[in-house]
């Protein structure tokens, strides 16, 4: 097998991944995965095609998103949870987030 870059980027993102304790769920017509790490909580939710994702600190109540996003295309996730599973600096990454999918809050 040749080593390309997009195999290369793939191997680095699973081993980056690893440091995140990761646990998945379903019920009422939805499903989760929670990503923990320290006192950090990124969760990515599916109902239906469309999905949210949410990013607190823990313990989280309300009022403790870093951001908390609806309607976001599969794309969208997939950009979010590789920018946030590789930060050095989850919050300051949390934050830009929130800035640049502003239009997808659920809470502003």
């Amino acid at each position: 097998m040749k080593l390309t870059k997009s195999i290369l980027k793939e191997i680095i993102r699973e081993v980056i991944v690893e440091d995140w304790k990761i646990s998945k769920s379903h019920g009422r017509g939805q499903s989760w995965t929670n990503y923990d790490q320290n006192n950090i909580r990124f969760q990515i939710t599916k109902v239906g095609n469309n999905y949210a994702a949410w990013l607190s600190k823990l313990p989280s109540g309300p009022g403790k998103y870093i951001f908390d996003l609806v309607d976001l295309s599969k794309q969208d996730i997939e950009k979010i949870k590789d920018a946030i599973v590789t930060a050095t600096n989850i919050i300051q990454v949390g934050k830009q987030i929130n800035s640049k999918y502003k239009k997808y809050s659920r809470r502003d």
